[in-house]
């Protein structure tokens, strides 16, 4: 065990609300502040994990997220997400009144090149700002976000959006998914073609 894992060790985090803080809980007030507390500390926590996975990605090469996702046992989609929320918000650009979600959906109001691994709009500061001014929540900053580009002329040169690992690329492409047990029913999903297959070897394994 490194000395960095020394120094998290897993049992100074409990996985619940202890009968010593719960005695602490008196008043009204008390449990809003606690509530208040412990958004802010997920918020945080997310942000801190968000980093240490784009520190990893700087170290080691954006290959090595796929060797991560696999040995903290989360789907390369969901460490890619970090990753992507971290890179398109440094420290000095975070609003610390709006939650770790709402910065990762105001990413998507900008276009990303997939090869140089950057930003190359920033609307996404804009967007952080409305949805801190008009007190939006996650859905309807998406939908804003959505109904801005819907009325906005489409750009060839925006790459699309894989619906899988949420990385835009030029490779992504539309795949139809049917279910016969469901009489047809069908599903259409924008993905990267190793997305698609990573989907197929799930369905075939499970």
């Amino acid at each position: 065990m490194n000395e960095f894992a020394l120094k998290v060790k897993r049992e100074n985090y409990p996985l619940g609300l202890t009968q010593e803080l719960a005695d602490q809980l008196t008043s009204w007030e008390d449990h809003v502040s606690a509530l208040i507390q412990s958004t802010e500390t997920s918020s945080s926590l997310s942000w801190i994990k968000a980093d240490i996975l784009l520190h990893l990605t700087t170290k080691f090469g954006e290959d090595s997220l796929t060797k991560i996702s696999q040995e903290i046992n989360e789907p390369i989609s969901t460490v890619a997400n970090y990753v992507r929320t971290a890179r398109a918000f440094t420290i000095d650009r975070r609003d610390p009144t709006l939650s770790f979600s709402h910065h990762y959906n105001a990413s998507f109001s900008d276009s990303y090149d997939e090869g140089q691994k950057q930003f190359t709009t920033d609307n996404r500061y804009e967007w952080i700002d409305r949805a801190s001014d008009e007190k939006y929540s996650t859905r309807r900053l998406i939908n804003e976000i959505k109904d801005h580009k819907e009325d906005k002329p489409e750009d060839a040169s925006i790459a699309p959006t894989c619906d899988f690992c949420k990385i835009e690329g030029h490779t992504v492409q539309k795949y139809v998914f049917f279910c016969p047990t469901q009489r047809g029913a069908s599903v259409k999903k924008m993905l990267h073609p190793d997305c698609f297959q990573d989907i197929i070897n799930y369905i075939e394994e499970h």
